[in-house]
């Protein structure tokens, strides 16, 4: 992999030589304003010069009537803007520009015989103007704050960002949950780097396609998102590295963690493995030519191991990983008016002992046979380009694409004997093989993007002047799984003991100990083939996107934007399950009190479309699924040895019975569908009994509506800006949210039809059973104090309400469809459905930090900075399944599910604790000669504080109750479970005490 990167970044240096050129970053920056002379009137013609150390030469332009003005598109970085003009002084502001924040900058320039520079305002970090609301964290603020260096960390530090999502598993404490952006579903942000979506296929989390010390800023934007971002309802994140300079830098990082240097918990139920985890980083970028071509690579290494145990037979084995990243950019500009940059990153990652195909987080083995080695590869490209057609028009293209594999993910046994896996659904462990299939083909979850853009400044005499930005992209979200359950596409199941050699599983030492138990009438044979290989998914979205940044005078501005998104959408089978399209308008205002006025004022409302992806749109597909063949075991008692090798006879059987499962296109025709599901049903053993308990082949049950539609949310904003003078700014959002078009499976009188056997169901949107609202208020502000800066304090508050009776996403699957309309006799959504608190609730988030530098001086400096984090606790509900089946007469259904979830409290009527953490970190380095080496020690919640993220929630059915007439009593019908309120493991505890230390040296040459 990393050969083939440098062959390709060596042939786009050549290449990019001999072409017109482009910008850095992918989310390219206009700057506007307006130019007045002493008597406040506008002055046209005035030049307007743009340099940064992250620019390529130099970018410019000229005032135009009523002196306003808007520049070309440029990187983010630190900028001095130099305003010229013969007869008046020259004017230079210091400003920082970040990616997705608009930027006003205005200048007044007074009249003068001399050559004058007046310097104006030092390049700090701001909060966002007008409508959007967006929070960007440099390079240098993760760097000395004690938090981790992840894009998910500098996400966190923005408003309106929660880590409420579902678990994704692994890890101690609350940071492993996914992370939702202003009440939406965690799986509904957009996340990108250098311009690359970043999110998984099926979860939307994003892929840690970056190196920490190549990334140059993250910027969220969580509310008053522009129209140029679409397929999202949370929240927008914009990660932009670094690419090189006119002059030769490069760093050298080793970052030292060790799970024995994290204290106990109460819960701690095994040994921290003392082993140092290393990981170096390492980059360096400079110039090819000056002024022409620059470069910039970067490298990381990552090697861990960490102690691990069974479940139940807590046998000791030790987890290990080892991953690559590499990254390389090239920057080119032929002239000042047009530049390319080339971007490619590559992954390689080798994960050793991950069980059930990386699943032990999950702690579901219990012999170290399940335990298998895997590879998860990943790709980055992004290629970008910004031209200068003339003062007025400028235009920027960009083509990315992104890849991520699994391979060898899952058992390889693949044989009869040794390959079944057997699931104790009583413990909820497995024995014998691992789940899944790291034998079978590699699953590959991909995207690819283009997007052209093209902008015009119009100033005009009476209406002010318009920013027009007019454009469109395509979107392409592409999986190829074939998803083996097992290796041998077999599994038992079983609610039974589990059986050793010794009789007492805790005894054992070995997979040589271990015999699942199979029981004659208990156990469950489950055969689950896939009739179908996937042909791959071509999810694609093809959007169009005005907007129009009208500033009328000096007080008001508007912003008037509209987006189109065209949704084709076909499936693994090779089939179209979707088209459809929506528009969302994106309309705000901005009320700036005056010029020397530190208030300003705005308003939005907004409409966001989310993704159209994989997952629910290709739930209807039988490609790549499992069908699902059960059937009850009927021989010998399988006590003494480690194999259900007695399975065969009824594979045959099965093979007999329904031989179409073996393949071929009956699948595209309900009625051959119904005939293999006849004859499955009706097979039966030697002894005349029943064969099949239950069969289920994907897309025969389920259909997808061909007008199904991504989610959407409507927004409305309100809030204002405050200047704290040169030193600081204040930023306050009011932000209501309404969701819509949840995804709901139909499955009632309308959609059956009895002659073929089937309950079918119908994936369709509701805005009528279903409900998610979200209220907000947030605050963000940062404040510079004493000489220089000295003191740096910056901050995070949000207040926040969710509530509604649809959480709408999973660990496992992301987004996933309602049940309340499946068999809908049978329930009653006001005891299976009710409208309360969501678990992603949390109503306090709040973030502060300040950074203090002690010794300042040519060779030595010192820096303390202090974190602290508060968050409210998170809901949870006391549910228990109840029976309704002797309570409704059928009223034509062929098989109702008649089991439902019953909340016994109101949803949300519990919380987790509350929790709080102080961090603190020590930053010295120590600069001679253009070397700086520095060491950064960090202590993550240092006072140890300890509080419940997960708490259980186990309640149990004591009767069987009418739930349509009866209110149920606590210790008649129901009761809460022995542990219910309490943390079960030392993962639904906070992170506890931790230290971690890095150093290394920057260098300038």
């Amino acid at each position: 992999m990393r050969t083939r990167l440098l062959v390709f970044l060596c042939v786009a240096a050549l290449a990019l030589c001999a072409m017109p050129a482009f910008a850095q970053g992918s989310a390219s920056i206009r700057v506007f304003g307006k130019v007045i002379d002493e008597n406040n009137e506008g002055l046209p013609g005035v030049t307007i010069v743009f340099e940064s150390d992250n620019l390529i030469g130099v970018r410019s332009t000229l005032s135009g009537k009523n002196g306003e003005y808007t520049s070309p598109p440029v990187p983010a970085g630190e900028y001095k803007i130099t305003f010229r003009m013969d007869g008046f002084q020259s004017v230079q502001q210091n400003v920082r520009l970040s990616a997705g924040q608009e930027r006003e900058v205005d200048a007044k320039l007074r009249k003068t015989f001399e050559e004058t520079l007046v310097v104006t305002g030092e390049a700090t970090q701001v909060v966002s103007e007008g409508a959007t609301s967006a929070q960007t964290i440099t390079y240098d603020t993760l760097e000395e704050l004690p938090v981790a260096r992840t894009f998910q960390s500098a996400v966190l530090l923005a408003p309106g960002a929660k880590n409420t999502g579902p678990r994704n598993g692994g890890g101690r404490g609350s940071g492993t949950n996914s992370i939702t952006i202003s009440g939406a579903q965690s799986w509904d942000n957009l996340l990108t780097m250098d311009g690359v979506v970043l999110n998984e296929n099926i979860r939307g989390q994003a892929f840690d396609l970056y190196i920490e010390d190549a990334i140059q800023e993250t910027t969220t934007m969580n509310s008053g998102v522009s129209a140029e971002y679409g397929r999202f309802t949370g929240g927008v994140v914009t990660a932009v590295s670094r690419s090189g300079g006119n002059e030769f830098s490069g760093s050298f990082r080793v970052s030292l963690d060790n799970e024995d240097w994290a204290a106990r918990t109460e819960l701690t139920s095994a040994e921290r493995l003392d082993s140092q985890n290393e990981t170096f980083e390492a980059t360096v970028g400079g110039r090819i030519v000056r002024d022409r071509l620059w470069f910039f690579f970067a490298g990381r290494n990552r090697e861990t191991e960490a102690n691990n145990f069974t479940s139940l037979s807590n046998i000791a084995y030790v987890q290990a990983r080892e991953q690559d990243r590499l990254q390389g950019k090239i920057t080119a500009a032929l002239t000042s008016s047009h530049q390319v940059q080339v971007t490619a990153l590559e992954i390689d990652d080798v994960q050793g002992n991950a069980a059930h195909g990386g699943l032990s987080d999950f702690a579901l083995l219990v012999d170290d046979g399940t335990l298998a080695n895997r590879e998860t590869p990943q790709e980055l490209l992004s290629a970008q380009y910004t031209g200068i057609l003339s003062t007025n028009w400028f235009l920027e293209a960009q083509y990315t694409e992104r890849g991520f594999t699994f391979e060898g993910s899952g058992g390889l046994d693949r044989t009869l004997e040794t390959g079944t896996p057997v699931f104790d659904l009583g413990e909820g462990v497995v024995y014998n093989e691992s789940l899944f299939c790291g034998a079978c083909e590699d699953e590959e979850r991909d995207n690819e993007q283009a997007r052209l853009k093209a902008s015009y400044f119009l100033n005009t005499d009476n209406s002010g002047s318009h920013d027009l930005t007019f454009g469109g992209e395509t979107f392409t979200d592409i999986r190829n799984a074939n998803n083996h359950q097992s290796p041998n596409d077999l599994m038992i199941w079983q609610y039974v003991p589990s059986a050793t050699a010794t009789g007492n599983i805790a005894d054992v030492t070995s997979i040589n100990d271990i015999f699942p138990q199979v029981d004659a009438g208990i156990a469950n044979m489950v055969w689950l083939p896939i009739v179908n290989l996937s042909q791959g998914t071509d999810f694609q979205t093809t959007s169009f996107f005005v907007n129009d940044r009208w500033r009328l005078n000096d007080n008001w501005s508007f912003n008037i934007g509209f987006r189109y998104d065209e949704n084709d959408s076909v499936n693994s089978l090779g089939l179209q399950v979707a088209s459809d399209d929506a528009i969302s308008p994106r309309l705000a205002v901005e009320y700036e009190v005056g010029p020397d006025s530190p208030w300003s004022f705005h308003a939005n409302f907004a409409k966001y479309v989310g993704l159209a992806g994989n997952s629910v749109f290709d739930d209807s597909s039988s490609a790549g699924n499992p069908a699902e063949v059960d059937f009850s075991y009927f021989g010998t008692p399988i006590l003494d040895q480690p194999a259900p090798n007695v399975m065969q006879p009824w594979i045959n059987a099965i093979n007999n019975a329904c031989p179409q499962l073996g393949g071929g296109e009956w699948w595209l025709d309900p009625s051959l569908i119904f005939t293999v599901q006849s004859d499955c049903l009706s097979a039966t053993h030697p002894d005349g009994s029943a064969l099949v308990d239950f069969f289920d082949i994907p897309g025969a049950t389920t259909a997808v509506d061909t007008g199904l539609t991504a989610a959407n949310a409507d927004e409305i904003q309100i809030g204002f800006n405050y200047l704290i003078g040169q030193r600081g700014t204040l930023r306050v959002d009011f932000v209501t949210r309404e969701f819509g078009d949840f995804f709901i499976t139909q499955r009632d009188l309308s959609t059956v039809n009895l002659a073929d056997g089937f309950d079918r169901g119908v994936i369709r949107n509701d805005n009528s059973l279903l409900s998610r609202d979200y209220d907000g208020l947030h605050a963000l502000f940062n404040l510079g104090l004493l000489e220089d800066r000295r003191l740096r304090i910056g901050g995070n508050l949000t207040w926040s309400h969710l509530r509604g009776n649809f959480n709408g996403e999973t660990s496992g699957s992301g987004p996933v469809s309602s049940s309340v309309g499946e068999w809908p006799e049978y329930i009653q959504t006001s005891w299976n459905a009710p409208r309360g608190d969501l678990f992603a609730d949390q109503r306090i988030a709040l973030r502060a930090w300040a950074s203090y530098d002690i010794i300042r001086s040519p060779n030595h400096n010192l820096n303390v900075a202090w974190f602290e984090n508060f968050a409210s606790g998170t809901p949870y509900s006391a549910i228990a399944t109840v029976n309704t089946g002797d309570n409704v007469t059928n009223p034509g259904y062929n098989s109702p599910d008649v089991t439902r979830d019953y909340f016994f409290s109101g949803r949300g009527a519990f919380l987790t604790d509350d929790i709080h953490s102080s961090n603190v970190a020590l930053n010295y380095s120590y600069l001679f000669r253009g070397w700086e080496f520095y060491i950064q020690p960090e202590v993550i919640n240092i006072f140890k504080e300890e509080g419940a993220v997960l708490e259980n929630a186990t309640t149990s059915l004591l009767s069987n109750f009418d739930p349509f007439t009866t209110t149920p009593v606590e210790g008649t019908d129901f009761a809460f479970g022995p542990n219910f309120g309490n943390p079960l493991s030392e993962n639904d505890l906070q992170a506890p005490r931790e230290f971690r230390v890095s150093l290394g040296f920057r260098a300038n040459f």
